[in-house]
Order: structure tokens, then C-alpha cells, then sequence
């Protein structure tokens, strides 16, 4: 028997299970054609005794030529095989035809929007025209682009700026803190070096002296008076502000020294020490103080601080009553005794708690002894404003803020800080107090505005795309069935638009005149009447633009020698200019002093990728118009221009009370409500849909390779770093991690060691730390951030 390695199968069976999208379709190559032909030489009686093998045979010439043959034919029926599946395509072309099949029409490039803040001069309102357009510089090796106003808009010179106030803590800091040195408001001081103060934080009293004086700048850049005082002072924690006083002598008085008795400790009617209070006697009645007041009683360099317990007007006798006796003018005889009442004199009576002479020990000497009543403000004590602002922050404005009154008041506003990075929010100003109140809800994208922050309230919406007017197309032909012509400009600019009439959710600036007749554009001729004036636009590959009319029996063909003329708006694209950078005014427009964007554009979207058309469009056939299931919110979702991934989750509505789909998305900001416009006209009207961005959790992945020493290590590295971030087909990029979706080792692996020259991977470490699990995962909402975070392969 012979050998069954000599038994020779051909053609092969082919095995091509469902779900690959690489198809094993070739069945041979040049070897097995080759042996086959030999293998079936001896089946043919002609040819039964030829003999010839050797390779300058003629006959093996032929038959060597005809397996090479069969190999470039087998070759091309793989490749010609993937071209008709949607899974396995590899031409955009082959790909945009099979989706064709299911009425899918792929989504054009969207054009970015923009907020812009702009600035009018004078005092009245001024009206910005449709079409009014303003240019950015070129950024990121990009050319400049062009904005225009989609309607007219009204902005008012006194909405143009405002600078919002420092946002100050109501408190010191939340522990205990012994300090020496308070700020104050410039403008409040009132003291100078070596002066006696009080520091009265609450109720508690304390006496210091003035250190030094100085000018300060805080953190936050608003100009202070830094207080340093002889000695600390404890300020508990989470104490307010408001309770922390700064005071001075507004009255001093000396004590009483015409007696020997000036001062003491009060004592009981039994006589025992009452050791909490000390009784003085002014120099001289005084009317400035009263009960509760705070002082501080000195002596020889040595101050403490109390409360007035007791105030009244009382006698002290300078001489005691006594009798004088009248001698006789011999003076020998006393002829009379005449009494002679006590000398007094009125004076105020002060009783000083707590006893802080006795606690330190001091013996008073009424000659030395001050006391200062402290009712004089000597500063007003205050913080530095904090140096970053957050939305549930009070925003407040410098008041008063003027009115105006030929214009509406801003409901949104744009806020700008140091750094210039900037937010758009929703809200509006109440003039009398300056405060300005957000919209519920709003959150700002970034970690905090860094102060000082500027408000603009002038904030106009542009989207991308500059106009082209009255461009002539050609001249109708009615014997020519949808009959074509290519805008000259492109691509065509699509703004979203996210009706539940329009599935795409996009709408293109084109108006076609026929004749001076606006026609319309249509999604499809399909249910189109004979005499329908509607026309198609359909993007090649080029994203090029081809207006396309009727046959007669779908859509109307055009007459003869009419004229076609187009007005559009084109450019768009992911490409989108940063905050900052759009400056110019395309066209003067008078009063306008000029515009700027704080934020940067957002919302624009290349055409859709080869590998959103595999994904997206067989999702198509099952949504109909209608979403039904989270994977068909998922899916419409995905398709709203910006946006990268976008994952749907059914979860419970804490606010609502009742189970809702959550959308998860990543990409630009903003589009929330874009989105959530998008899913509702696709859905069920009382379907709760909350729509939020997805969190960005960036990640340090640190990956060593043994490479093959017969490749060039960076050559390796790089085509490592691309499998792995490669936005259509890398396992890292943001559009193929997944929202809450598992980062699994193994694939790790398998991404990295399918490179050719990646022998193995020796270390893997997530955060500098081992990967040790299997796989981890972000969380609900969250998605692991590899574009911001670090990729380090082989150490760089």
C-alpha cells in the first residue's frame, strides 16, 4: 500500500466558519497546483508514457506555467471573496456598495461649532448677520477655517466683559492653627508697628502688638495687608471669618494715684477672695465705657485682656473728716472745735474680669497701669480667595452692573481664566447683586477655572464652513437620467441635525435653484412621484459631492436648458481649531470690536471610517428608523458626528426613580444634548434616556519585549505601539477599549506578540504595578485613558 502522505486531496475541502473576517478562500498555491497537474498527467492516455521531469523540459515548463496561473487566479478569488461581505471588505469602494444594498448611507464629514465670545463698542445693542464669519489661524499644521453665524443674533456692548469677584472661604482651614500673621483688606488698616490691637476670635480675647506692617500679593492675585503680630494666636478649626475681629483702642484711661488705694481684687461680704475680676479706680470720670466691653489693661510692657463687668460713678475721699480746734489769740486756750467734713471727688468705678494680674503674678502699680477700651476697628481680617473656582461655587460680579435696556439679558456665558482655558455655561445674572446663577446641573469638563476668571456674556454660535454663493452647476438636459454634477468646492459642509425626520443626523448647507426654483433635497428617490423637483447629494470617495436629479419615474429630470445653480457652505472634519485661536474677522462688521473663543471648537467628525460602516451599517437594517434596544440607541449614538465610542447601559434613574437607558459616549464635549435631540426622535417618547460623557481614567502601561535580534529594536517598538493605539484597529485607542468594558492580559499579549520581531513580552505592569489578574476593569461610565495616560514600551 502506499504511503497515505502520498495521497494527494485536491481541490481541498474548504472550512470558512461564520464570523472571520479574514476568509481562507485560496486553495492552493503553487506547489499543490503543481503536484496536482503532475499527480494527474498519468490519468490522460495521451500523455499516459511521458516521462519528462526535468526542469528544462518543455512539457514541466508548460505545466509549472499553468500552476502559476492557478495561483494568481486562486489568489484574486480570496480577495475578490472578501470584497462581497461587509465583515471581510478591504475597499472603501466594495464596502460602500454592499451597504448600498441596505439603503445605508454613510455619514459625510460634520463641520465643528464654536462659541464664540464677541465684543461690541458703544452703548446700544448691535445685530450680527446671518452669514457673518470669522476665521481662526492655523493651528496643527491645519489651515485656517471659517465660521459663520447660522442666524442673525443680537449682542449689547455692556454684556461684552466682567471680572468675577475672588470666591473667599467662609472659614479658616479645617484644623487648628496657631498664627501669627492675619491678611486684611487694604483701604481697613488703621494701626501702625508696636501699636496695641486685639485679636477677639468669637469670644475668646487676645492682647498683642503690632510686629510689622506689609504690602502682599495672595495666591489668588488680589492685593492684602499682612498683620504680624508679638505673639500667636489659636484660631480653631473650621472657625468663620466673620467672627474674627481686629480691634484697637478707641478710649484709654489711666488709673487713680491721688490715694494709696486704687485697685484690688473684689472679695465677698465674708471677706474671701473672689479671684476672677480686679477693681479699678479711673484718673477721672469717663463715659465711654460700658458693660460687656472688651479691654486690655497694661503695665510696664505687659498687657492682658478682659471683659468690663461692672461700670459705675462713685466718691473716692481724698481727705478724710475732721475737727479743728480754735485756740485764743494767745494760743494757749482752745476756745472751739470745729468739724471739717471729708474731701472726695467723683470718679468712675471699673470692675475688669477675668483676674489675669493675679494669674501672671504681677503686683499693680497704679502709676504704671493703662487701660484701653477696644472698640475701634483696626482692620477687617479676611483670606485669600480661593485660587480655582468650581460651578457649585458663589460667582458674583462687581456691582453695580449696568442694565441694558435695548437688548435681552445673556443667558449663557463664557468663562476665561489665567491659564485661558475656558467653559461655556448656561445661566443668568442678577443684575442688582451681581450674582451670577447657573443653570442646575452644570458641570464644567475641566479640573477648575484658575483665578482671576473673566465672564463674557456676548456668546455667539458658529459652525464650521465658509459660502459659496450662486455657483453655477450647468444646464438641465431632459434626455439624461439622473442627470449629475460635482460641487467645485468640497466637502460639502453637514451640520447636525438630530430630528426624527432625518435619519442620518446630519443636514448638508446646499440649496439648489432650478431655473430660480428652489428644489429639494431628498434622502432617497424612493416614493418619489414622476413630477417631484427634489434632488439626491451623495459623497464619493474623495468626499467629493454629486448632486444628483430624477429618472422621470422617481424624482423629475431636469428640464432642458435650465440652469443650475447652487448655493452651499463647504469645509468640515475632525480637525477643529483650539481654544484660542479664532481671532479674525473675516469681514468687518461695524461696532464689532472683535471676538475670541475660550473654548475650542468641537462636534466635527471626519466621513465615517471603514470600520464604523462594518460596525454601524449591518445595525442599520435592524434600527428601521426606530430604536428599540440598547444596542440600537447604541448604535444611533455612535453615529452623531464627534462622537468616538458610545456604550448603552440599562441602569437605575436615581432622580427619576425608575430604570432608564444610560448612555455612556466618548468624545467631544458638549454633546450631550445633541445626542440625547438624536436618540429621542428615534424612541419611545417616555423612555428615560440620560445621556453623560464617559470618564476618563488615565492609565501608565509599562510593557518590556524580548525583541528578535535579527530586527531593528525601534522598528519593533513602533509597530508595537501602533497595533496597540491605532485608532481603527489598536486594542488601546479610545474607540476599541471600550466604556466599561474589561482590559484583558491575554489580549495584551496577543496584540504585542503578533508583531513580527516581538518574541515575548518579559514584564507587564498597569500603574507601576504588576498586571497580576487576568484582566481589570474601569467601572461603569469609565473607560482606561491610554492617549493621556502613558505607554511605555521597552522604556520609551
Amino acid at each position: 500500500m502506499s504511503c497515505p502522505c502520498d495521497q494527494i486531496e485536491f481541490p481541498p475541502r474548504l472550512y470558512i466558519p461564520a464570523g472571520l473576517t479574514r476568509l481562507p478562500r485560496q486553495i492552493a498555491t503553487f506547489p499543490e497546483f503543481r503536484a496536482a497537474l503532475l499527480r494527474d498527467i498519468g490519468n490522460y492516455s495521451a500523455l499516459a508514457d511521458w516521462r519528462g521531469r526535468q526542469p528544462d523540459d518543455f512539457g514541466v515548463m508548460l505545466l509549472e506555467m499553468w500552476a502559476y496561473v492557478c495561483d494568481v487566479t486562486s489568489f484574486y478569488d480570496e480577495v475578490l471573496a472578501h470584497e462581497n461581505y461587509v465583515r471581510t471588505a478591504r475597499q472603501r469602494a466594495s464596502l460602500r456598495k454592499l451597504i448600498g444594498l441596505l439603503g445605508y448611507v454613510p455619514r459625510p464629514s460634520v463641520a465643528a461649532s464654536v462659541d464664540l465670545a464677541a465684543f461690541a463698542d458703544g452703548r446700544k445693542a448691535l445685530t450680527l448677520p446671518l452669514g457673518a464669519a470669522f476665521r481662526s489661524g492655523a493651528f496643527d499644521g491645519n489651515p485656517p477655517q471659517v465660521f459663520e453665524l447660522s442666524a442673525e443674533t443680537v449682542i449689547h456692548p455692556l454684556s461684552n466683559e466682567w471680572k468675577l469677584l475672588p470666591v473667599r472661604p467662609t472659614t479658616f482651614g479645617a484644623t487648628a492653627e496657631w498664627m501669627t500673621t492675619f491678611l486684611c483688606q487694604p483701604g481697613t488698616v488703621s494701626v501702625k508697628e508696636g501699636d496695641l490691637v486685639m485679636v477677639k476670635v468669637g469670644a475668646v480675647r487676645n492682647a498683642r502688638l503690632v510686629s510689622t506692617l506689609a504690602d502682599h500679593t495672595g495666591a489668588d492675585g488680589q492685593p492684602y495687608v499682612a498683620i504680624t503680630l508679638s505673639n500667636q494666636v489659636l484660631i480653631p478649626a473650621d472657625t468663620p471669618v466673620a467672627s474674627v475681629k481686629l480691634l484697637k483702642a478707641g478710649v484709654t484711661a489711666s488709673v487713680w494715684t491721688r490715694t494709696s488705694t486704687s485697685s484690688g481684687v473684689l472679695s465677698t461680704t465674708d471677706g474671701t477672695r473672689m479671684p476672677y475680676a480686679t477693681w479699678f479706680y479711673l484718673s477721672s470720670p469717663s463715659t465711654s465705657f460700658r458693660t460687656d466691653q472688651d479691654v486690655v489693661v497694661s503695665q510696664l510692657g505687659q498687657h492682658w485682656d478682659g471683659r468690663v463687668d461692672k461700670v459705675s460713678t462713685v466718691s473716692v475721699q481724698l481727705v478724710a473728716a475732721r475737727t479743728i480746734q480754735v485756740t485764743s489769740g494767745t494760743g494757749s486756750t482752745v476756745t472751739a472745735n470745729i468739724p471739717v467734713p471729708a474731701i472726695e471727688e467723683m470718679t468712675t468705678y471699673l470692675v475688669v474680669e477675668p483676674d489675669m494680674l493675679e494669674m501672671l503674678g504681677l503686683t499693680i502699680v497704679a502709676a504704671e497701669v493703662t487701660i484701653s477700651h477696644m472698640s475701634v476697628s483696626a482692620g477687617r481680617i479676611t483670606v485669600e480667595g480661593l485660587t480655582t473656582l468650581q460651578p457649585t461655587d458663589p460667582l458674583k460680579i462687581k456691582t453695580p452692573v449696568e442694565h441694558p435696556v435695548d437688548a435681552g439679558e445673556p443667558s449663557r456665558f463664557q468663562f476665561e481664566d489665567k491659564n485661558e482655558n475656558g467653559v461655556t455655561v448656561g445661566g443668568a445674572l442678577i443684575y442688582p447683586t451681581g450674582v451670577l446663577q447657573l443653570d442646575q446641573g452644570t458641570a464644567w469638563t475641566t479640573d477648575g477655572l484658575v483665578t482671576p476668571v473673566r465672564a463674557f456674556g456676548n456668546i455667539v454660535t458658529a459652525t464650521r464652513g465658509e459660502s459659496v454663493n450662486a455657483e453655477r452647476l450647468g444646464t438641465g438636459d431632459s434626455a439624461e437620467v439622473n442627470q449629475t454634477f460635482t460641487l467645485k468646492k468640497s466637502p460639502l459642509t453637514y451640520l447636525p441635525s438630530p430630528t426624527t425626520s432625518n435619519a442620518s443626523g446630519v443636514a448638508s448647507t446646499l440649496s439648489v435653484y432650478v431655473d430660480g426654483v428652489l428644489w429639494t433635497e431628498v434622502a432617497s428617490f424612493y416614493g418619489q412621484s414622476s413630477d417631484a423637483e427634489v434632488y439626491l447629494v451623495r459623497q464619493n470617495d474623495d468626499e467629493e459631492s454629486n448632486v444628483i436629479f430624477g429618472d422621470g419615474a422617481r424624482g423629475c429630470r431636469l428640464p432642458t436648458g435650465a440652469s443650475v445653480v447652487a448655493y452651499y457652505r463647504f469645509g468640515g472634519g475632525s480637525a477643529m481649531p483650539p481654544a484660542g485661536s479664532i481671532k479674525q474677522l473675516a469681514k468687518p462688521i461695524k461696532d464689532l470690536r472683535g471676538i475670541r473663543n475660550p473654548v475650542a471648537a468641537a462636534g466635527g467628525a471626519d466621513a465615517e471610517p471603514a470600520s464604523e460602516l462594518k460596525k454601524y451599517a449591518p445595525r442599520s437594517a435592524l434600527l428601521l428608523g426606530r430604536a428599540v434596544s440598547l444596542l440600537d440607541l447604541e448604535a444611533a449614538a455612535a453615529l452623531v458626528g464627534g462622537v468616538r465610542a458610545a456604550r448603552a447601559e440599562w441602569r437605575w434613574n436615581q432622580l427619576r426613580l425608575r430604570p432608564g437607558a444610560q448612555i455612556y459616549y466618548i468624545g467631544d464635549s458638549g454633546l450631550d444634548s445633541t445626542i440625547t435631540q438624536r436618540l429621542r426622535g428615534l424612541s419611545e417618547e417616555d423612555l428615560p434616556i440620560d445621556v453623560v460623557p464617559a470618564t476618563p481614567l488615565p492609565k501608565t502601561l509599562t510593557i518590556q519585549i524580548e525583541i528578535d535580534p535579527r530586527y531593528l529594536e525601534a522598528d519593533v517598538v513602533a509597530a508595537v505601539r501602533t497595533a496597540l493605539m491605532d485608532t481603527e484597529t489598536g486594542l488601546l485607542a479610545a474607540e476599541r477599549v471600550g466604556i466599561g468594558l474589561a482590559l484583558f492580559r491575554s489580549r495584551i499579549y496577543e496584540f504585542v506578540l503578533r508583531t513580527p520581531g516581538a518574541s515575548s513580552v518579559t514584564s507587564l505592569l498597569l500603574d507601576d504595578v504588576e498586571f497580576g489578574e487576568w484582566a481589570v476593569s474601569p467601572g461603569a461610565g469609565n473607560y482606561f485613558d491610554f492617549e493621556n495616560g502613558t505607554l511605555l514600551l521597552n522604556g520609551t
